[in-house]
């Protein structure tokens, strides 16, 4: 049987800026979300099994209101994989200022964007 290295607890915030996006990521090194339930964590009261046995106490409503509010600021909210084997989970959010203001005035605007 083959043996997990062991994890140290490393969380890394990360702050960038890619293009007229500010991107916001934290990454650890735990178990990570399988490649298969990337999606489905962001479902309404979804658990997986390593987050039940870590903490008996939550509803599942955390990544999906993250990503709502993300989206409400035309953004998104993305889970993978990061560098050391875990879990990484990247906010994408326009930059404030004259770019930004243009560009979105020729896409949808943030009201069209919070409507269902």
């Amino acid at each position: 049987m083959c043996s997990a290295p062991p994890r140290s607890g490393l969380v890394e915030v990360r702050v960038s800026r890619d293009g007229e996006h500010a991107e916001l990521t934290v990454a650890d090194d735990g178990e990570g979300v399988p490649e298969s339930e990337r999606e489905r964590i962001f479902q309404r009261f979804t658990r997986l099994k390593a987050a039940r046995r870590l903490d008996h106490t939550g509803t599942g409503l955390g990544l999906a209101i993250a990503r709502d509010i993300a989206q409400a600021h035309v953004g998104s909210l993305h889970a993978g994989e990061s560098e050391t084997g875990g879990a990484s989970f990247v906010l994408r959010l326009p930059l404030a200022g004259p770019a930004a203001s243009a560009r979105r005035s020729t896409g949808r605007s943030l009201h069209e964007a919070m409507d269902p």
